[in-house]
Formats: structure tokens, C-alpha cells, sequence
């Protein structure tokens, strides 16, 4: 029998019949991949600010100034400076990554500000003595906020305390302890300051109030509330500053975190939630009879290599006096390791 020629161009029927079907299978099939592994939504557009930066006597601030954003102790700004002699400056503030449902689409890290967080702004990294400005704002995305920052006043502005070591598994058992340091020449009273810890969802988990005097160039040895204070697997502590308020308050009165520490096992860590896991790199977490401790004393550049692990001290010479007047939970040392 003679084969007929195709209306679709030497394909038969057939053969068209069997291409679409196979072009519709891989339609449905791409269409179910994209529902059931959404991409991850971008970054949301930075919230801005500028305007001109003041120092405490009301002239403006030099060029080359840095101007920092902080939210719960983490710098999400962009490293910007005073650009001229009339104080101008124009920061950006990353936001976190989140859905249209509002939820994070990066569980395990905090990338930025969200929504209503209050910024800080400083002119420093807080590395060494910082000055904090009087304005704050809430962070809200692609906002352009007109404003200009004016340093707060000396009374509320914090010293550079440090957090020095971290033992979170004493070889001896019983609570966990930190060392904090005090790298100015003057003594500082630590009933200004208090630790604090982040938890699941809140920036605001446990806190322990200091007291005792931290004298100049000096550590003092901090006991922890409780022998799990701290995940020993990874977790963050923050040192932070009392605000007292009150005119030309520094951050519009709000306390002020000086530093902040983060650490993580590795492998199989615990610091893999929001917002205690965030953009700062995470130091090594120490195992039984080992501490978390500055490469060199009281020294900051809020990177992970500023800490190693050592061997945890002994506990009796821990009684060496280094700092004055005490409380209940202190011990004092010159240094730590």
C-alpha cells in the first residue's frame, strides 16, 4: 500500500501525537519541582540613612569617620565613613532574608535587621572605646531616613570591656564561667554592665546582672547562673551596657551591647538558629577542660581568629586578686591562660 504524506512535515500522527505528550510530561513534572522547592526570596532592599554627623561639642565629625549600624550587637551597615568636611554621610542597613509569609528563608542565620528592629548607630565597631550616637530608628526595608547623628553624651557612653574566655565544660564540673577584661586605664564598675544570651526567636534570652569593681588592665572570672548557661556546643553571649538614660542619652537611652561572642562545634553544632547565629563569624566551641580565649589579651577585631582554645585555668589561682570590691559568683585573676 502507497504511504500518504504528513500535513506536519514528514512527522506522522503518530510521532506528533507521542511529542506532545512528551512536552506536556515535562511541563507537568518542572511545574510540581518549582511548587515543592520555592526560590528563596532575595535579600530585601537596605534601609538607608544620611544626613550629617555631629561629635559631643556640636562640630562635625571628620572625614573618614566611621558610621556603624548595629541591631542586637552585629554590624549590618556597609562600612561607610563621613565623606567631607560638612560631616555628610549615607549608611546602609541590610535587612534579613524572609517569604511573603514573613518568615525567614534562612532559619539557621541572621542576615540582617527585621522589620521594627531598633538600630544603633556608632562611630566605631565597638572593637575599642566607641562613641554611640543619640538617634536610633526602626529598621524597615528600602526606606530612605533623613537624619542627621549627634554623639551622645559621656555620661551614657559605655567603656570597651571585653569578653576574655569562655569555659563551658569546667573539667571540675558545676556552673560554667567567663573572664572579662578591661583594657582602659581607669576602673570600671561592672553594676553598669550584665551578660546576656539570645534564644530561639527573641534577642532577648537570659541575662545576669555584674557587679564589683573591674580595675584598670585587669580580668576578672565571672560565674554563670547554671552548668548549661550556655549550649556548649555552640551558642552566643553578649556583654551589654546599662544604659542610665537621661538627657542626650547615648541610643536614645537603650542598652548597649559592647561585645558579643559566638561559637560553634564543628561538626554538628548548636548554633544553627535565629537570631543567636548570625553574618559574625563563629569561634571554635571548647570541650571539657578547655577555654575559649583571646589570642592576645583583651585585643578585638570582631573576627573569630581574635580566639583560640587553651587549656582552662587553674581554678585556685583563679583567687589572684585582680579587680576590687567583688560579689557573690567572682573571683578575680591578672589574666587569663
Amino acid at each position: 500500500m502507497a504511504r500518504t504524506a504528513s500535513p506536519f512535515g514528514g512527522v506522522g500522527m503518530t510521532g506528533r501525537v507521542r511529542m506532545f505528550a512528551c512536552l506536556l510530561t515535562i511541563a507537568i513534572v518542572g511545574a510540581a519541582l518549582f511548587l515543592t522547592f520555592p526560590a528563596a526570596a532575595p535579600l530585601p532592599i537596605s534601609m538607608r540613612t544620611q544626613g550629617q554627623a555631629f561629635d559631643r561639642a556640636g562640630a562635625f565629625l571628620p572625614v573618614k569617620t566611621p558610621i556603624r549600624a548595629f541591631v542586637d550587637g552585629v554590624d549590618y551597615s556597609d562600612d561607610s565613613q563621613v565623606q567631607n568636611g560638612a560631616g555628610t554621610y549615607s549608611v546602609l542597613i541590610s535587612g534579613n532574608s524572609k517569604n511573603n509569609a514573613n518568615v525567614s528563608d534562612t532559619p539557621a542565620v541572621l542576615e540582617g535587621a527585621n522589620l521594627g528592629d531598633p538600630v544603633i548607630y556608632a562611630a566605631g565597631d565597638f572593637t575599642t572605646a566607641t562613641e554611640v550616637f543619640r538617634e536610633t530608628v526602626p529598621w524597615s526595608p528600602g526606606t530612605v531616613q533623613m537624619m542627621d547623628l549627634h554623639v551622645g553624651s559621656s555620661t551614657t557612653t559605655p567603656q570597651p570591656l571585653k569578653i576574655e574566655g569562655l569555659v563551658t565544660q569546667p573539667a571540675r564540673g558545676g556552673n560554667q564561667f567567663a573572664y572579662l577584661c578591661n583594657p582602659t586605664a581607669g576602673a570600671v564598675s561592672l553594676s553598669a554592665y550584665y551578660l546576656e544570651t539570645d534564644a530561639p526567636g527573641t534577642y532577648h534570652g537570659s541575662s545576669l546582672s555584674l557587679s564589683g569593681v573591674l580595675n584598670p588592665a585587669s580580668t576578672i572570672r565571672q560565674d554563670l547562673p547554671l552548668p548549661t548557661w550556655l549550649r556548649p556546643t555552640g551558642d552566643a553571649l553578649k556583654l551589654v551596657y546599662r544604659n542610665p538614660g537621661g538627657t542626650n542619652a547615648s541610643a536614645s537611652g537603650r542598652d548597649i551591647i559592647v561585645d558579643r561572642v559566638e561559637f560553634n562545634a564543628s561538626p554538628f553544632g548548636s548554633l544553627t538558629w535565629e537570631p543567636g547565629n548570625t553574618i559574625m563569624g563563629d569561634a571554635p566551641a571548647p570541650g571539657p577542660g578547655r577555654i575559649l580565649e583571646r589570642v592576645a589579651s583583651c585585643t578585638d577585631t570582631n573576627q573569630p581568629s581574635d580566639f583560640t582554645i587553651g587549656i582552662e585555668p587553674d581554678h585556685d589561682a583563679d583567687e589572684r586578686a585582680g579587680a576590687s570590691g567583688g560579689g557573690s559568683g567572682h573571683t578575680f585573676l591578672d589574666d587569663v591562660g
